[in-house]
């Protein structure tokens, strides 16, 4: 019979749900959705056989897997290891300066290899190991280091590095022997900016106190300090610690007794690193 203005509206709405239904379905199952996910399947699966494959046939290689299939992880020493490997590895087959894509591959095909290792809030589950945005992570430190080896080192006799009185002097430290060296203390730092413990950010920030002292007697570095140990600025009780390892916990008590009636008030007149640190410390 004759369709009244009603029937055609419905109509015209069941056909636009239908076609929009089926839209949405033809976008679910389309060739190419399925494509790029079966790319990055792909692509995961030879990052992870490449990793394998370097791990299996370089020394060492084959104790990280080890410790991984039986225990589901690896310990800070073999992951060390680990990277130690593959930068070396990179590095015969690129050269000192690797493609950023080949950091990206090694990362991916880590965390594919070793899922435990992936970092849950990361977009890519690999910063720990190679960030591209920021060039950190643990392969970046590494290669970085690895770099800085093949560099001329700095002239001693440079008038630029001579050594002052004060906070300037380079000065022996006490506990040398609990100390990282370059490699560890650029993975502490990593690990510093990825944990809100405490406790952890204490013993990374005293381990890695003589490589702070580097930076801080280095004129192109001084000033970075609170960009790479962030923790100076919302941890208490760092920067006694500090002077506490740069002075002595005799020194650094009568520092903070003194503060009030002698130091306050010469804050802007002495060194303005540490004591910008103390004041921020006792407010």
């Amino acid at each position: 019979g004759p369709s009244t203005p009603q029937s055609s509206v419905s109509l015209d709405t069941d056909t636009l749900s239908r076609t929009s239904k089926s839209s949405e379905d033809s976008d679910w199952f389309s060739p190419k959705r399925f494509r790029k996910d079966d790319n990055e399947a792909s692509q995961s699966l030879q990052a992870r056989d490449l990793i394998k494959e370097i791990l299996h046939t370089r020394p060492g290689g084959a104790n990280v897997l080890k410790e991984y299939e039986d225990t589901g992880t690896i310990s800070d020493d073999m992951r060390k290891l680990m990277v130690n490997i593959l930068v070396a590895h990179m590095i015969e087959t690129e050269g000192r300066v690797p493609h950023r894509l080949t950091k990206q591959n090694y990362g991916l095909g880590i965390i594919t290899l070793f899922p435990s290792l992936r970092d849950p809030q990361g977009r890519t589950g690999y910063e720990h190991f190679y960030d591209g945005q920021k060039n950190t992570g643990f392969l970046s430190w590494r290669l970085k280091t690895v770099q800085r080896g093949t560099k001329p080192s700095a002239n001693k006799d440079d008038p630029k590095t001579e050594e002052k009185g004060g906070p300037l002097l380079d000065r022996q430290l006490c506990h040398r022997e609990d100390q990282l060296d370059n490699d560890q203390s650029l993975e502490a730092i990593s690990l510093m900016n990825h944990t809100s413990d405490r406790e952890v950010i204490m013993q990374k920030m005293r381990t890695t106190f003589e490589y702070r002292q580097h930076l801080i007697h280095d004129p192109e570095k001084s000033t970075t300090i609170l960009s790479v140990f962030p923790p100076f600025l919302d941890t208490k009780g760092l920067i006694l610690q500090d002077f506490t390892l740069l002075f002595g916990s005799e020194s650094a008590s009568r520092l903070f007794e003194r503060w009030l009636t002698v130091f306050k008030a010469k804050v802007f007149k002495h060194d303005i690193f540490y004591l910008f640190f103390v004041s921020h410390e006792m407010t």
